[in-house]
C-alpha cells in the first residue's frame, strides 16, 4: 500500500492485490480511496495512472482489474479516465480491466 500525498499531507491510499477470487492468473487488482475532503482534484486518477506505470515497469503483472459500486459516479470516472473496460459484473460491483503496459504507461 502506498499513501496519496499532496502538498506533504496524505489525502488517500492506493494499492494492489492478487488474491481475490475473480481474478485471473495474471490479474491483479487496484484499490484506492481519497479521503472525502480531497476528492475532485484528480489525485485518484493520477495515483491509478502512477501504480499502472509501477506495474508496467516493475511488475510482472499484465491485466489490472477494478470493482466498482455501480453508483459510485467519481470512481466509475476514474476508471474511464485511466484507460479501463467494463468486463461484466462481480456480486453487486462494475468489473473493469486494463492492460499493463498501455500508451499511457
Amino acid at each position: 500500500m502506498a499513501c496519496i500525498v499532496v502538498n506533504e499531507q496524505i489525502v488517500g491510499w492506493i494499492d494492489y492485490d492478487h488474491d481475490r477470487a475473480w481474478l485471473g492468473v495474471e490479474e491483479v487488482n487496484v484499490g484506492y480511496n481519497v479521503f472525502p475532503e480531497h476528492r475532485g482534484h484528480g489525485y485518484a486518477s493520477t495515483a491509478v495512472g502512477l501504480l499502472m506505470r509501477h506495474l508496467a515497469e516493475d511488475t510482472t503483472w499484465r491485466v489490472a482489474t477494478l470493482l466498482i459500486d455501480a453508483d459510485n459516479e467519481r470512481s466509475l470516472g476514474v476508471a474511464r479516465r485511466t484507460g479501463f473496460e467494463l468486463h461484466g459484473i462481480v456480486g453487486r460491483n462494475l468489473f473493469w480491466k486494463r492492460v499493463v503496459g498501455g500508451a499511457d504507461d
